[in-house]
């Protein structure tokens, strides 16, 4: 199996959301996302495999702990439908 096949196996693909979502289940676009989380993944590995899959715009904010850093965060996988 290659890197890309991998990437979008169904197992790696729960694996990511898992990691993904820990410590903000039940919140905002990661709640969303579960409400349908079999039907997401599979969208999502689609798009991987078609090469489709476009992220989304990046987050970014300072922290001032202990000294100021510029953060920029990724956001959660977004809902089209």
């Amino acid at each position: 199996m290659n890197l890309h096949e991998q990437i979008c196996n169904w197992s790696n693909l729960r694996l990511a959301y898992q990691n993904a979502s820990r410590g903000k289940r039940g919140r905002g676009a990661t709640a969303e996302f579960e409400s349908l989380l079999a039907d997401n993944l599979l969208e999502l590995e689609q798009e991987l495999k078609e090469q489709t899959y476009q992220p989304g715009a990046y987050s970014n904010f300072y922290i001032h702990e202990p000294k100021r850093r510029l953060i920029s965060a990724a956001p959660f996988r977004k809902l089209f439908f």
